[in-house]
């Protein structure tokens, strides 16, 4: 699922810093929010068997921009914030430890850079749950696909309800380019042939809340 967001946010990024003219700096006071995550309900696997519907999502990404060019540097930090406007997003959970998926939903992008809106943006046809294995203890639904592991607390569990919550540090930007999991924006972009002495650099943290109702 991150794969996806992760991406989507340092394109978003990129574009709208690098096409802005005003760098203003942070104000002193400035702090980045890092909340803790809620304890886990603990919820036996097979409760968690069957179908579920992802009703709902609202991701948020905090990122940190970092830029060093002929001696100076530039810190700016965006925040993106990511709502299912609809979908049709199920995933099944089955009693050999495996889950696929299958719909997709329609997000709606907003965010802040530096105190400056991003126009709206909408991404159709989304769908980064994938398939592979899943396990539950101690309150943590674990899936684990080609994506990776992602770690969800159960937060809510009422049958046929059930609210999910994952908060964490992503890899950075360059961590991402090293692993070949994206491209490397500076080679869509010209001019940065022209600058060895550039450096760019993206921190950031995700956070999601996913809505789950069981339909069969």
């Amino acid at each position: 699922m991150k794969t996806y967001f992760k991406l989507t946010g340092i394109i978003v990024f990129s574009i709208f810093c690098l096409t802005s003219c005003d760098d203003e700096p942070l104000s002193d006071d400035f702090e980045l929010n890092n909340p803790s995550t809620p304890g886990g309900i603990d919820v036996p696997s097979e409760s968690i068997l069957g179908t579920w519907e992802v009703s709902d999502q609202n991701i948020d990404i905090t990122q940190n921009l970092f830029i060093e060019f002929q001696g100076e540097s530039v810190n700016e930090v965006q925040t993106l914030n990511m709502n299912q406007e609809s979908g049709d997003i199920t995933i099944t959970f089955t009693d050999d430890g495996q889950f696929t998926s299958s719909g997709t939903a329609t997000l709606v992008i907003t965010g802040e850079q530096s105190g400056t809106s991003i126009p709206e943006m909408t991404e159709t046809g989304v769908n980064n749950f994938a398939s592979g294995t899943w396990s539950v203890s101690g309150g943590v639904l674990t899936l684990v696909s080609d994506q990776g592991e992602e770690n969800y607390t159960i937060v809510s569990f009422n049958s046929p309800n059930m609210e999910l919550f994952t908060d964490e540090e992503l890899p950075s930007f360059s961590t991402i380019l090293e692993s070949g999991g994206v491209p490397d924006i500076t080679d869509l972009l010209t001019g940065f042939e022209d600058f060895p002495d550039f450096s760019f650099d993206i921190e950031q943290d995700f956070q999601a809340e996913l809505s789950l109702s069981k339909v069969e």
